[in-house]
């Protein structure tokens, strides 16, 4: 919950739109219908910034990617790959990406030129800038030469964990996809309605429709859930295992306890007060538990790196975990000596005696 996705949810609303390539007559005039469209978008009165961008993050359309390469020349083994997005001049700026070096798309590009994330950049040119370095790119064969303009912060598109693989950003005007999705930065004090962005739209092309109306927040929740509820789903599965931990214990040592009563009485009619008895109860137990307690983080140690997989942030054999487990089982095993050994304790001796 506390990762930073590199981009900014809250207070922004998007809504996807289709463009038709055949409509506008040319990907000039595409292009410019879509800046256009984002214009007027910008102008409603609780809309700060406005942009396109084919996939949202997170979102459920199928992932696109390109291949790239230092040259053009086809590579053996094959290229490798980037999840790529097409995005129009000003979205980076409404989502809030932080640019780490060289520029953002501007309206003004005509040249191929493409923008990369830091783990590109630092594959490809490790302790050097990546801005003005070109980049051939393709479908299946890198086969367009671009010229990299900046390098922008990884962001977290199709996973909030393992999101490990690069990024390259193309301009709109260039690489055209259907349909894309408007995002909209709002004052947070109201979202403009769906109603109203229909009718913003109208105003511009009365047959464009809009669809798939939501939060931008909404896709980062999304991906949140699912981890969310695994991580609820483990932590049941353990607390579980925990209570059934301590409730084995309880009942073992409490057992063992109980069939001494007999003992304690003798004690008790021989000088013994109920406090020594209790203590001398109390640290057998807990020696045994103790001896058992370092035996099983012994084998969790063994058995932790099978979880590796599972975990994020957390180390296998984390300590704090270790140390809550050892101390919940070990104060269940206190418990189980204490409650027994003291009632047995507190007992007449003559009626301890009698009932043996």
């Amino acid at each position: 919950l506390r990762l930073d996705p590199g981009f900014r949810s809250d207070e922004h609303v998007t809504f996807r739109i289709a463009l038709p390539p055949n409509r506008y007559g040319t990907p000039e005039a595409t292009h410019a219908a879509m800046m256009e469209l984002q214009r007027r978008l910008s102008s409603l009165p609780s809309v700060l910034g406005a942009g396109a961008i084919s996939h949202l993050p997170f979102d459920d359309l199928p992932n696109w990617g390109l291949t790239y390469a230092l040259d053009g020349r086809k590579q053996q083994g094959g290229a490798p790959f980037a999840n790529t997005r097409a995005v129009t001049p000003g979205l980076m700026e409404t989502i809030g990406v932080r640019l780490l070096e060289g520029r953002l798309f501007t309206e003004h590009d005509r040249a191929p030129v493409v923008i990369v994330d830091d783990m590109l950049a630092g594959r490809l040119w490790p302790g050097r800038s990546a801005v003005g370095q070109t980049l051939w790119v393709g479908q299946g064969e890198p086969t367009r030469k671009m010229s990299i303009v900046g390098v922008v912060r990884h962001l977290n598109v199709r996973s909030l964990v393992d999101d490990l693989v690069p990024q390259i950003y193309v301009p709109y005007r260039m690489w055209q996809r259907t349909p894309m999705a408007i995002v909209l930065r709002t004052t947070g004090a109201s979202a403009p309605p769906a109603s109203e962005l229909r009718r913003a739209v109208a105003s511009f092309d009365p047959a464009l429709p809009i669809f798939d109306v939501r939060p931008l927040s909404a896709y980062l929740k999304s991906a949140r859930a699912i981890r969310r509820f695994t991580a609820w789903l483990a932590a049941a599965f353990a607390a579980a295992a925990l209570l059934l931990t301590c409730m084995g214990v309880y009942g073992v040592l409490a057992y063992a306890v109980a069939t001494r009563r007999h003992e304690f009485g003798v004690r008790r009619a021989l000088g013994a007060g109920g406090p020594r008895l209790v203590a001398d109860v109390l640290g057998e137990g807990m020696r045994f538990a103790a001896v058992g307690c370092a035996a099983g983080l012994a084998g969790a140690a063994l058995a932790a790196r099978l979880l590796q997989n599972q975990l994020y942030a957390v180390e296998p054999r984390d300590p704090s975990t270790f140390a809550t487990a050892a101390t919940l089982i070990l104060i269940g095993a206190a418990v189980a000596c204490l409650v027994p050994a003291y009632r047995a304790a507190t007992v007449n001796p003559m009626d301890a005696l009698r009932a043996d």
